[in-house]
């Protein structure tokens, strides 16, 4: 019995530590988003992790590729923090709402714009 109880705490523990939940993977990405923003730019992140047919309303909808690649590169720095993530049960849908920073004129600006986005 004391080998079987071991194998499925380990395959338990095992499982925990190989699987990742969608809501961390959100996040993760959501990082990655903001760190390719203050090393390459807002445009190149918008354009590198936005999905294919994304789409934008600024005002009217647009796809996002085509938005971020037709408008002069930024020199705003973009902090982004989400705060809440959720996610389908079945996995297919993610969203994430949170806070952010921008400065305009780049890292330095001390004027600061702050976003709350979904």
């Amino acid at each position: 019995m004391k080998p079987l109880l071991t194998v499925l705490i380990v395959a338990l523990f095992a499982g925990v530590a190989i699987g990742q939940s969608p809501a961390a993977k959100i996040f993760e990405t959501e990082k990655a988003f903001e760190k390719m923003a203050a090393e390459k730019g807002v445009n190149a992140a918008f354009i590198e992790f936005m999905a294919p047919m994304g789409v934008m309303f600024v005002p009217e909808q647009q796809n996002a590729h085509e938005f971020w690649k037709s408008i002069p590169q930024s020199t705003s720095y973009l902090t982004w923090n989400p705060i809440w993530i959720d996610v389908a049960s079945n996995g297919m849908l993610g969203y994430s709402v949170g806070n952010s920073i921008r400065r305009p004129k780049g890292k330095d600006d001390p004027n600061e714009v702050y976003g709350h986005t979904g």
